[in-house]
């Protein structure tokens, strides 16, 4: 699965939970087909942070697939 990473300040996505805006620094991760209005990550310092946590993410939804 491919990603993109974004800063809150390159969309209009809102947090799931509280329903404010994305955190302008913050770095984050969604799949490149998702268009939700939410945010489909939580924020990150850094993109190298957000990097890492959609590769666990795809390295589990790997293994989900293959045990079906």
């Amino acid at each position: 699965m491919a990603w993109r990473f974004f800063q809150g300040h390159d969309t209009q996505q809102v947090d799931a939970h509280t329903r404010k805006p994305a955190q302008a620094d913050a770095w984050y991760a969604a799949p490149d087909d998702y268009d939700g209005d939410v945010l489909y990550s939580d924020p990150f310092v850094t993109r190298a942070e957000a990097e890492a946590w959609a590769a666990t993410k795809a390295e589990q939804e790997a293994e989900e697939h293959e045990e079906q």
